[in-house]
């Protein structure tokens, strides 16, 4: 009687014993990974509906959070983790000499990104009390508006009209210095306004890519810049595409603004100042807070009432159009 040949198995199957053995590698493989690494793919989810610059910033500091947790916390996500990254964060703002906001920016992107993950149930409830509820806000002194003294010294301090073109431009539209820069001369549109007035009406994009349309006086300086530039960039780079000059990034444009604000001793001046002294303008003229809310881009009314709600001396608001006269 013949002998049973013995069964062939196929050492390449993985249907198998093999199968179980290479799943048991993959899960091996997922339980290393921390409770950090496990919530760095919401990092997306709560940039999504940011502006591109916010964006980035958020992107960085919450990636350098979940970087601290793994080696100071063994990438646990905790009480204790989180407020020894707080410790670290006020450490090394004050070691390097950072400005405060950027010690602000750090806290507030990574107690907002807590927010999100507790919302989405990533995290224990008993993280939720030390994360807590956003404080009531409290009218504080008025510290950062440009009275129309500043504002016409300003003026006269610039050099060029490249320089006045960006003083009125940051004042009349009360624009954030991101949507300036992205200010393109197809954008404007010249009309003629109820009261006989020459005016521009451009789009602005905000944060959030959300898009808005203002009205500006028709100056001379902006009326030169663009026959001057053709379409393009209203503050254009001396650095060329295949469309064209590409814009002056947002540091350069800053960087011109300080120059000027230091000719007449006030280096504390940045941009924001006129954004906030335009809110006050528009109040002034007898505009709703509503209308000021949509025309400075902000997403609740609440913000604008914090640039309002300031200590301001009658006489030292003038009226957009007298500026020009």
């Amino acid at each position: 009687m013949a002998a049973e040949r013995p069964e062939i198995v196929d050492l390449t199957d993985t249907s198998g014993v093999l199968k179980e053995e290479h799943d048991s590698i993959d899960d091996a493989i997922m339980d290393r990974s921390t409770e950090a690494d496990k919530v760095k793919k919401h990092i997306e989810t709560f940039v999504s509906d940011k502006a591109k610059r916010t964006a980035y910033t958020y992107r960085r500091y919450l990636r350098d959070f979940l970087d601290f947790l793994n080696e100071k916390n063994e990438g646990k996500l905790d009480v204790h983790g989180v407020k020894k990254y707080f410790v670290w964060v006020t450490d090394h703002n004050r070691e390097n000499a950072f400005p405060y906001s950027t010690h602000s920016v750090r806290i507030y992107s990574t107690r907002a990104f807590l927010n999100l993950l507790y919302a989405m149930e990533e995290i224990p409830k008993p993280l939720a009390p030390f994360i807590g509820k956003p404080k009531a806000y409290v009218p504080q002194k008025r510290r950062d508006t440009v009275d129309t003294n500043v504002f016409q010294k300003l003026l006269k301090a610039c050099e060029n009209e490249d320089e006045s073109l960006l003083v009125k431009i940051l004042f009349y539209s009360g624009a954030r210095m991101e949507e300036i820069c992205n200010m393109h001369q197809d954008d404007f549109v010249l009309f003629t306004g109820a009261n006989g007035k020459k005016m521009f009406r451009t789009k602005i994009l905000g944060k959030g890519n959300k898009v808005r349309r203002i009205n500006i006086p028709c100056f001379s300086e902006l009326q030169r810049a663009m026959d001057y530039h053709g379409n393009g960039y209203l503050f254009p780079s001396n650095r060329e595409n295949a469309s064209g000059r590409e814009r002056l990034m947002y540091q350069s444009l800053k960087d011109r603004f300080s120059k000027i604000a230091r000719r007449i001793g006030k280096g504390d001046i940045t941009p924001h100042h006129l954004r906030h002294g335009a809110a006050y303008h528009l109040q002034q003229q007898g505009w709703p807070i509503s209308k000021i809310s949509k025309h400075l881009g902000h997403s609740n009314v609440r913000v604008t009432q914090r640039y309002l709600d300031r200590d301001l001396e009658e006489e030292d608001v003038m009226d957009i159009a007298e500026l020009e006269e």
